[in-house]
């Protein structure tokens, strides 16, 4: 859009169903008050900015709702939100021990991404790293998420890049 912060970014399609891994609830069943939801909802609708709203409560999904002519198959573009999100995912995974320390390496949490990487310095990657956007991987910026986005494997896609500098720095 002229004028924008952000240039315009497509709307990916995903290709797959994965409906099925979820459990589904209802917010009664989940101790939450429906009512709250509804206000949310309400919210949420009203807004031209926002594409979805999803609420999840032990594990199962207690409300899926989209605006603005998005759908559950759309993944869109929310630039650096992505972040924070990432990082509280990243803080639960360890609390809940599947991942050891920010300081792991990357290579023993994807050994078959890592596998033909003979490069140590990338191998050597830590979630810290990419936490504190020091991977080191070479990235131009509007340049290569959009040669990303016609991969059908975007780790390997990213971890085909070349390095630009030592991860951390």
């Amino acid at each position: 859009k002229d004028g924008a912060f952000y240039e315009y970014s497509p709307t990916y399609t995903d290709p797959y169903d994965d409906s099925a891994s979820w459990k589904f609830s209802s917010a009664a069943n989940e101790g939450m008050d429906q009512g709250f939801l509804d206000k949310a909802e309400k919210e949420m609708k009203s807004r031209k900015d926002v594409w979805s709203m999803i609420v999840v409560r032990n594990n199962a999904i207690v409300t899926e709702k989209y605006f603005n002519g998005s759908n559950k198959d759309q993944a869109n573009n929310i630039h650096s939100a992505s972040k924070s999100i990432i990082s509280a995912g990243i803080g639960a995974a360890i609390q809940e021990g599947f991942i050891k320390s920010p300081s792991q390496k990357l290579s023993e949490l994807l050994p078959d991404y890592f596998a033909k990487i003979k490069d140590k310095e990338k191998r050597g990657t830590t979630i810290e790293n990419l936490l504190n956007m020091r991977g080191g991987i070479s990235w131009i910026e509007d340049v290569y998420e959009h040669w990303i986005g016609v991969h059908s494997n975007w780790v390997k896609a990213i971890l085909d890049l070349p390095l630009a500098t030592t991860p951390g720095k």
